[in-house]
């Protein structure tokens, strides 16, 4: 559980929790995830109607691997799953983990394959 974070706008409207980790100043693949991910509109958009965002900076001097990083989180703050490492078209990858956990994704079987995820487009439903 994150318990340094408080997040009540989460269980009050019973969103899941996105919190994301890297340097800008000091990570370009953190640099490319501000720009090409909460920088976009359609990111935006997503996460206004289905998540609470928290992005922290990671301070000079500390070391987190995989970084950046992002933690999808349930409404009480229970960490759910994770995805790290950004690069410069990293942009759908995390876009479709954050619609696959929120349940947001069309439907079908998505698997990480090369780097992305596929979806073959079949469902048990």
């Amino acid at each position: 559980m994150f318990s340094w974070y408080d997040f009540p706008s989460a269980e009050k409207h019973n969103k899941m929790i996105f919190v994301c980790y890297g340097d800008p100043t000091q990570c370009p693949y953190a640099g490319y995830m501000v720009k090409n991910l909460f920088d976009d509109p359609e990111f935006l958009e997503f996460a206004k109607e289905n998540l609470v965002l928290a992005y922290d900076v990671v301070p000079n001097g500390k070391n987190y691997s995989g970084s950046p990083s992002g933690y999808l989180l349930n409404s009480a703050g229970e960490k759910i799953a994770s995805i790290s490492g950004f690069g410069q078209n990293s942009y759908d990858k995390w876009m479709t983990f954050v619609k696959i956990w929120t349940g947001k994704a069309e439907n079908g079987v998505y698997v990480y394959e090369d780097g992305d995820f596929v979806n073959y487009g079949v469902s048990a439903n």
